[in-house]
């Protein structure tokens, strides 16, 4: 890591300002208006940024847990070095071949049901102590984390111009961090008196995400093959 932070840096270094006849500053304050707008008067977009906001932090949250808890039932570090790379792999791979993966399964499938796996997943962190059993539970609740991110940048940017989906992206993750920071907090403060309520609340936002966000049929944009 350290010497692809230097390579980069030497590349860096190397970069000039292109030549322009036009007001960045100006422009790319209106892209940003523009952005902030999609999402206040799209109620679908909106919906997109809030279910993915509500599935991504549970994930996150488990992502700082599942560790200690492992290790408190007894998991060596070894068995969880595998757990972790066999998540690392496998969010590569359904990343590679996303489009294949799509092909086989309907959008709003993709959509659903992974996070109904991450729910029964996290579900069985509460009922269940057997190692073996929470191993195999862990790696798809750390894959949901990412693994719906193509259809949701394909989704919102089919909805704005070309010039400004960079801009969008960027306000989407912007979006994300709103719940991030109250959300967090709360799970932070509750999982002081121990592991329980972190996983609690996953579920809870998991509910929420499926329920009262749930991303429908006619929701999804077709593109054309």
């Amino acid at each position: 890591d350290f010497l692809a932070a230097v390579v980069s840096l030497a590349i860096a270094s190397f970069l000039t300002e292109p030549d322009k006849t036009i007001d960045m500053g100006e422009k790319e304050a209106g892209i940003f208006s523009d952005s902030i707008k999609l999402f206040k008067q799209n109620e679908v977009a909106r919906r997109f940024a809030i279910n993915k906001a509500l599935v991504f932090i549970p994930t996150l949250i488990f992502w700082r847990l599942y560790q200690p808890i492992l290790k408190d039932l007894g998991m060596s570090v070894v068995v969880m070095g595998v757990v972790y790379s066999t998540f690392q792999l496998l969010t590569f791979l359904a990343h590679w071949y996303f489009d294949r993966i799509e092909v086989k399964f309907s959008t709003k499938h993709l959509m659903t049901f992974p996070v109904v796996i991450g729910l029964i997943c996290l579900v069985t962190y509460l009922f269940v102590d057997n190692l073996w059993i929470l191993g195999l539970a862990t790696v798809p609740v750390l894959v949901l984390g990412t693994f719906r991110d193509p259809i949701f940048f394909e989704q919102i940017n089919l909805r704005v111009k070309s010039f400004n989906r960079a801009t969008t992206t960027s306000v989407l993750n912007f979006i994300k961090s709103i719940f991030d920071i109250p959300i967090l907090f709360l799970t932070g403060w509750f999982s002081a008196k121990g592991y329980t309520p972190g996983i609690m609340i996953g579920i809870g936002l998991f509910l929420v995400a499926l329920l009262a966000f749930p991303i429908k049929e006619k929701d999804i944009i077709k593109v054309e093959a």
